[in-house]
């Protein structure tokens, strides 16, 4: 757990920059503050780009696109992969059909569809975080199919159903608090993946250009044609990419550590559930059983 700690607070302290934005900065990350392409000082933390702009300020300001892209593309896969995961569990017609979204998304190539995305609706933000999740959701919604079957194939599930609940009552009150705990450490994975995938495209020019992200940051630094003339460019490119990285590195170690605790605590929960006699009984029937 203590392994955790450190991560964790990488997380909080961008999320907490990305909250109070460019308020934290000490100048406007927009605004001419000093000569160009100074070194690192007590003025100017790291110093400042070719135009003049503080870099430091530029650092905090870009923590906010970064994290609303990966936040907005988050919720978006996260939504998307609940619908049809729940959906596919409704019978075989919805099932076949889900399967056959999910088989379609994945095999899209996401690349040049976001490219594409981007060249008809033009370059921004939330075209780009759109975008991204809309095309990140079909392994999730694998992962929520799996555990609502799961989930019907209960003793208490199967009571409710007995009673005569309806199917969106079973899934409010049984199923959707089993799945809260993997839809948060499946978002957290998600959070990671469209920031990492904001920050490279906005690398190779398709982020919004009237935005500063860390990953459009990395790109301005890149295109002037005379970085690496002089020592400046140690301030200028690498605190940016190494905000990404730790995020980014940050996110995946928070949930992937949650998802398999999810996974150990899950199965002995699901063992302790039900005795013997009742999981032989549960073989005899068909799992992925619909709510109808």
């Amino acid at each position: 757990m203590t392994i955790l700690l450190l991560p964790l607070a990488v997380a909080v302290i961008v999320v907490l920059l990305a909250a109070v934005g460019p308020a934290a900065a000490p100048y406007p990350p927009d605004a001419f503050v000093a000569r160009p392409l100074l070194l690192p000082s007590g003025a100017h933390l790291l110093g400042t780009d070719a135009v003049g702009h503080d870099l430091f300020s530029q650092l905090i300001a870009g923590a906010r696109p970064s994290v609303v892209a990966g936040t907005l593309g988050a919720a978006v896969s996260t939504a998307l992969a609940l619908v049809v995961g729940v959906l596919a569990t409704a019978g075989r017609r919805a099932d076949a059909l889900a399967r056959s979204a999910t088989d379609l998304v994945l095999a899209l190539p996401v690349l040049p569809l976001v490219i594409l995305v981007v060249a008809l609706a033009g370059p921004s933000l939330g075209t780009v975080a759109l975008a991204l999740g809309a095309l990140s959701w079909p392994a999730f919604a694998r992962v929520v199919r799996a555990q609502t079957l799961t989930e019907l194939t209960r003793g208490h599930v199967e009571a409710a159903r007995a009673l005569g609940l309806s199917p969106a009552r079973i899934l409010a009150r049984h199923v959707a608090p089993a799945l809260l705990p993997i839809v948060v450490a499946k978002a957290i994975l998600t959070l990671q993946y469209v920031v990492l995938a904001e920050a490279s495209l906005a690398f190779i020019g398709l982020g919004d250009p009237r935005i500063l992200s860390w990953g459009g940051a990395v790109e301005r630094a890149v295109a002037y044609p005379l970085l690496f003339a002089g020592p400046t460019w140690l301030w200028w490119l690498v605190p940016p990419a190494v905000a990404i990285a730790l995020f980014v590195a940050s996110l995946a170690v928070l949930g992937t550590a949650l998802d398999a605790r999810l996974l150990v605590s899950g199965g002995r929960s699901g063992h302790q559930r039900r005795p013997a006699a009742s999981r032989t009984s549960t073989r005899r029937h068909r799992v992925e059983r619909p709510l109808g």
